[in-house]
């Protein structure tokens, strides 16, 4: 083990802030794959146990663009679109 691992561990096992940061993350995830879900996009998210980002399939009949476009305007969420990195997969 490097011992930049040992000292992650260290500052996560001694962090009075840590309960409340995660418990930041969470209530913003929460947030986002109800309101997702309350949009009448017809999905049933699960929420990430252990991740900042939420994966979510593009529901087929849609291109990436027409979702990104009815995520904005239904939902009012902003997904950026990168070439580099695909936010969104086909679903297959």
């Amino acid at each position: 083990m490097l011992a930049i691992q040992r000292a992650a561990i260290i500052a996560y096992q001694t962090s009075e802030e840590l309960p409340g940061v995660i418990l930041g993350y969470q209530n913003r995830r929460n947030i986002i794959v109800e309101g997702l879900q309350a949009q009448a996009l017809e999905w049933s998210i699960e929420p990430p146990k252990a991740t900042l980002y939420i994966w979510v399939p593009v529901p087929k009949g849609y291109t990436l663009t027409e979702f990104v476009t009815l995520l904005l305007e239904k939902c009012g969420l902003i997904v950026p679109l990168e070439t580099g990195m695909i936010l969104l997969r086909k679903a297959c």
